[in-house]
């Protein structure tokens, strides 16, 4: 009994200075020892405190962790994993190491979601020939007799990049070589100059547009293997185009 009176002692001090460090963002049940944490932005832990606590092997049971925003992603699993990375010490009080743990997990899935929809605006307003800011967009397609030289490959997979944005595209080597760019007029078109400057059997710029295109795999470059590939890469808007421009239509 007295092992339990002192641990309620320690909980009870434990709360108190949480209390007092989020009061606004902390709510604890002392019926059922059930302690919620609201992040200001509306992520929420909630865990079940056990009558042992903090003298038993046990952390807190976790009883649900959501993400922040409308979502509400489950990062229960999310959760744990980041719990066993902080190495919270047995019998020693673990609350505010939880809560600082939760913080760092909400704050970092709030950022991944920023860059995702960051991402999806950007390719939003990219997706005609001029940019928000005026630039200019261009893309090509080559055909090439071959594309087999390492030197050459590593050449077509670097283009220039700029603060707006890379170029980005497509590469497959073998018979016939392909390479599709699409990007800033100005880095493409200095891009193609530099490639064509290079020894090629026969080097032809088959299509060429001031919209710019969206691949699959996202910005940058990507080397491909087959046609079927390329084709999958550009998806159905583009398939006709590059059909055409490989005389395959």
């Amino acid at each position: 009994m007295e092992e339990i009176s002192g641990n309620e002692t320690s909980l009870e001090d434990e709360i108190t200075l949480l209390k007092a460090m989020y009061p606004e963002e902390l709510h604890y049940n002392t019926s059922n020892q059930e302690l919620v944490y609201t992040s200001p932005t509306q992520a929420i832990l909630k865990v079940r405190i056990p009558i042992s606590y903090p003298i038993s092997q046990n952390i807190p049971d976790i009883i649900f962790v959501t993400g922040p925003g409308p979502q509400k992603l489950d990062l229960r699993n999310r959760y744990r994993q980041a719990l066993e990375e902080a190495h919270l010490v047995p019998g020693e009080p673990a609350l505010d190491a939880m809560i600082t743990t939760f913080s760092e997990l909400v704050e970092s899935v709030a950022s991944s979601e920023t860059q995702e929809l960051a991402h999806v605006d950007r390719q939003a307003s990219r997706s005609g020939n001029v940019d928000l800011d005026g630039t200019k967009f261009s893309t090509v397609i080559i055909w090439l007799h071959h594309l087999l030289a390492t030197s050459k490959r590593k050449h077509a997979l670097s283009p220039p990049s700029s603060k707006q944005g890379p170029v980005s595209g497509l590469t497959k080597p073998g018979y016939p070589g392909i390479m599709i760019f699409s990007g800033r007029a100005t880095e493409v078109n200095e891009h193609v100059q530099a490639l064509k400057g290079l020894n090629w059997q026969a080097f032809q710029v088959r299509y060429e547009d001031d919209q710019l295109w969206l691949f699959k795999h996202g910005d940058g470059m990507k080397e491909l293997e087959t046609m079927g590939e390329v084709v999958e890469e550009i998806g159905e808007e583009g398939k006709e185009v590059f059909m055409e421009a490989m005389r395959m239509k």
